[in-house]
């Protein structure tokens, strides 16, 4: 059997209601025993995985929409959001009084939603959180439209229900599966991405088993070439039983 690398989004696609099932996790075990390799596929970012999400039986993540990608160990993409542009978000946020998250690789920064890393002045981009390295970032409520012109200077914007997120222009999920293909020249033919939102619409075209969770928005099923149950029916693990082990 020829190794797929099997790209997983977490939130309604493995995560539900903060579990992961037996069955799925028992499901990636078997997989990577067959000599395949499982990725964590996010739109969050490193600093912003559950910790038993980190612990599954897993080979490596790409986060944040592209911007880091890693395998076991090794980082292979670590790109961050420029300080200036971070103040300039910040700047605006605090402005308009938007519940804002900075998602980090090593942790959050928040504005506007008093928690224990809650940014004041803009400046502490350069001063408290000089260190922080930012991958993407969340705003919450619905964009008005001043606000979605501002994001669009500097990001792909996607917007759901109750929050948006934006990462910087030319990342995408796809791009950080590329980063791993080239890495283990495996083709995106013997690739398979499982999603369930629009933000995962890319890596589904990108992979050849693009699947949509049963439960996943309606342009998403549309799009993939493949649905399974819903992540409440182990729908990651009856996808990778049909279309890599042919059951």
């Amino acid at each position: 059997m020829d190794r797929h690398l099997i790209f997983l989004d977490i939130d309604g696609t493995l995560y539900n209601n903060g579990t992961v099932s037996d069955k799925d996790i028992n499901t990636l075990w078997e997989a990577r025993k067959a000599g395949n390799m499982v990725f964590i596929n996010t739109g969050r970012s490193y600093g912003y995985i559950p910790e038993e999400v980190k612990n599954l039986p897993i080979d490596g993540f790409v986060c944040g929409l592209g911007t880091y990608v890693r395998y076991e160990d090794s980082v292979l993409r670590s790109s961050t959001l420029e300080k200036k542009i971070a103040k300039e978000v910040a700047d605006y946020a605090l402005s308009k009084g938007i519940k804002t998250l900075f998602e980090c690789e090593n942790g959050i920064i928040s504005i506007n939603c008093e928690s224990e890393n809650e940014l004041k002045n803009a400046d502490e981009i350069y001063t408290k959180y000089e260190s922080s390295r930012i991958s993407k970032c969340t705003f919450f409520g619905t964009l008005s439209e001043d606000t979605r012109e501002f994001l669009n200077q500097y990001f792909t914007v996607y917007e759901y229900k109750a929050y948006s997120e934006t990462v910087k222009k030319g990342y995408s999920k796809s791009k950080g599966m590329k980063v791993l293909g080239e890495f283990f020249k495996v083709p995106p033919e013997r690739m398979m991405a499982i999603g369930d939102s629009a933000n995962d619409e890319d890596m589904i075209s990108y992979a050849g088993i693009g699947v949509a969770m049963g439960n996943a928005d309606i342009r998403l099923k549309k799009q993939a070439e493949y649905i399974t149950a819903p992540v409440t029916e182990s729908g990651v693990s009856a996808a990778i039983e049909k279309y890599i082990f042919g059951r």
